[in-house]
């Protein structure tokens, strides 16, 4: 059977499939126009086909320089017919523009704009400042975007204090937008906000925001699931705000400043949450309330927590192990500060199914990464890891075997103490071991 005797559907179908691979593999040439292209110029047949595929012309993707290795580059007739072959249907649009306010860059989003009506999925990355007010101004209607990611030069700075300007990108969106990924809200006109429709989203990513972002994100977005934070700061927030996030199941704060984190666990209940990974947080550790706040949000949240990762001191062993008996049902994967010093030999007892009181702390941990270990560590951290591979036969029902464990340490190091933990990993145990003062990954090169 020759590939010309397919059905036209089953051909198309395959044209459709080649070039949503090529956008999952990062090949954005291939996905928008490469693709097309070859595939319309094979014989008269796939022509025919290609030209009626619609969707096969609905990705749009504009580069300055051009990257792709026919240096083909984008023009406005090009995008012109890109827009009439897709017909009517949503488009995905994504630029990687290194002046945007070049005459053909610039002419090229007025021409995009003006079938916003059609827009999908936008991203919009630019290595250089643009005044969106220079396309024209007034609000951008995009009722049927479901996704929007803009970098920092996309969205406008006021350069010289760092501070976002009133206005960012005046995209109007609708009811099914999803997934917003951009640097800020914050400073966002009233006018402008009050339009959205933030009751639709599911997932928003920001890289900059402040606590008042936070009260407006889950006192307007009901239905969030995902909230990831690069860089949280605190603006005075009222500790006794109320915030219920019924739906999230995600949050991650990868750096926080001063009480930004506690304003989270004090104001914040999430009874959905499964993930939680709060990261390098800065001076969180000198503030005396931290785990209270901490105690207080997961006895408010009586979450199923899977995932809880603390990069950094926010509370003392004692806190901490609180926290897993509050979660220790769910609890799958463990990633403790590094700087947990005092307590730490407690803790690792604790964990260990050797002495297991009446019931066991997270008998269903699945990956374990630890804080700097410490010669005098070096028992209790073996007999923890030797007890969570081989588990008694009364508790195997009931017990699940840990898979993964990362170990730091400083420098020097006692001669032999890996010889226990070499024989857990030929059994199967997947250990990493991390020289933490030298960052030498793997240091003992025959574990």
């Amino acid at each position: 059977m020759h590939i010309n005797d397919l059905f036209p559907e089953v051909l198309g179908g395959i044209f459709t499939e080649y070039a949503a691979a090529a956008l999952e593999q990062g090949n954005l040439a291939a996905a928008s126009y490469l693709g097309p292209m070859l595939l319309s110029h094979v014989c008269r047949y796939w022509r025919d086909v290609a030209l009626g595929n619609h969707k096969l012309w609905s990705f749009i993707f504009v580069s300055q320089p051009p990257q792709d290795a026919l240096r083909v580059k984008p023009s406005i007739e090009l995008v012109k017919t890109w827009l009439e072959r897709s017909h009517e249907r949503p488009v995905d649009l994504q630029t990687d523009l290194q002046n945007p306010t070049g005459s053909q860059p610039m002419a090229l989003l007025q021409l995009l704009i003006v079938h916003s009506a059609r827009w999908r999925a936008v991203d919009f990355q630019m290595r250089t400042h643009l005044n969106w007010n220079l396309l024209g101004g007034g609000i951008i209607d995009a009722p049927k975007l479901t996704r929007l990611k803009a970098s920092w030069d996309a969205w406008p700075w006021l350069q010289d204090i760092g501070i976002p300007e009133v206005v960012a990108i005046p995209i109007r969106w609708g009811p099914d937008f999803r997934r917003l990924e951009c640097p800020h809200i914050c400073h966002q006109s009233v006018t402008v906000m009050s339009q959205l429709h933030w009751s639709s989203l599911r997932e928003i990513s920001l890289y900059w925001a402040v606590d008042e972002d936070v009260f407006f994100i889950f006192t307007h977005c009901p239905l969030l699931e995902v909230c990831h934070l690069l860089s949280l700061s605190k603006r005075n927030m009222r500790r006794d705000r109320v915030l219920l996030a019924s739906n999230l199941k995600k949050l991650r704060v990868v750096y926080a400043e001063e009480n930004a984190c506690l304003f989270i666990y004090n104001c914040l209940t999430c009874p959905q949450l499964e993930f939680l990974a709060i990261s390098e947080t800065e001076d969180e550790s000198t503030i005396s309330d931290a785990g209270t706040a901490i105690l207080g949000f997961f006895a408010r949240s009586q979450c199923p927590l899977t995932h809880l990762e603390f990069n950094s001191p926010t509370l003392c062993a004692d806190d901490l192990l609180q926290v897993l008996v509050a979660v220790t049902a769910s609890l799958r994967v463990l990633k403790l500060p590094t700087e947990l010093y005092d307590g730490l030999s407690l803790f690792l007892e604790q964990l260990d199914l050797k002495n297991r009181g009446q019931s066991i702390l997270c008998p269903h941990l699945l990956s374990l990464s630890l804080p700097v270990i410490e010669s005098t560590h070096y028992p209790a951290l073996t007999s923890l890891l030797e007890s969570r591979w081989n588990i008694p036969s009364d508790l195997q029902s009931s017990v699940s075997r840990l898979q993964t464990a990362e170990i730091p340490f400083w420098g020097e190091s006692e001669q032999g103490w890996t010889e226990p933990l070499k024989a857990l990993k030929a059994a199967g145990m997947d250990i990493t071991i991390d020289d933490h003062l030298y960052r030498n990954h793997n240091v003992v090169e025959d574990l």
